[in-house]
């Protein structure tokens, strides 16, 4: 068993998202940011992860891309050394190793883990679809049902965070809209939901709140910017 976690919220680094959270990450809870590719899903996963690794926690961070940003994390932490040290990189293969290594993941949470990551829990599931079986895609939305309702096992039994990024596709609606892929189960079982999206300013992002604590939120947003020290 982990220690109960010692915050209420993890902040995240970013002053505008921490506000707009009401505090950070809430604990025994998934949260997830999604957004088209460059809107700084994968940075802030790696803030969230220093910023635990930072109040003496260990992260285990599942990296369903294969694109660990090792420079990055390099690039935005100067104790880079320190911190690497205190996170657990796990990459499955395919969807169906992502379901094996989900199922044996509290093997290794340890009284020293302070946040779960997974980046991206839906690239995986998505490669695996098939435009032309119906039935094989219902069964592979439905694994990734329970993926999502095994790590939301894990943040209530162990009172930790965990953090979800996920892809997204277009959606035509009249005015085209983006939304994650795999919507209904993120929806589902994420009381916290935020959408990260790009501006006509090149290193400005504007991040989105959805749904936070399972309430439904319109129009409540903020601007954080990307650079070398992250998002800030």
């Amino acid at each position: 068993m982990t220690e109960k976690f010692k915050l209420k919220n993890l902040p995240t680094g970013c002053i505008c998202l921490d506000r707009l959270l009401h505090g950070g990450l809430p604990s025994s809870q998934l949260t997830v940011f999604y957004g088209e590719a460059a809107t700084g899903k994968t940075t802030l996963a790696l803030q969230c992860s220093i910023s635990c690794v930072r109040f003496g926690f260990n992260v285990i961070y599942l990296d369903g891309d294969h694109t660990f940003p090792i420079e990055r994390l390099k690039q935005i932490t100067p104790d880079f050394d320190v911190v690497a040290q205190s996170i657990g990189i796990f990459t499955p293969k395919n969807f169906f190793e992502q379901t094996l290594l989900l199922e044996k993941l509290e093997l290794y949470l340890t009284r020293k883990t302070g946040l779960i990551v997974f980046d991206t829990i839906n690239n995986l599931y998505r490669l695996t679809l098939k435009d032309s079986d119906p039935e094989f895609n219902f069964l592979l939305n439905k694994e990734l049902n329970r993926q999502l309702a095994y790590l939301s096992y894990l943040a209530k039994t162990f009172n930790i965070p965990v953090l979800i990024t996920s892809q997204v596709h277009a959606v035509l609606q009249g005015n085209q809209k983006v939304e994650p892929v795999a919507t209904r189960a993120l929806n589902f079982w994420s009381p916290n939901i935020i959408h990260l999206t790009l501006t006509p300013k090149p290193s400005l992002r504007k991040a989105i709140l959805e749904k936070l604590n399972g309430r439904n939120f319109s129009n409540v947003f903020c601007h954080f910017k990307l650079s070398d020290r992250g998002a800030e």
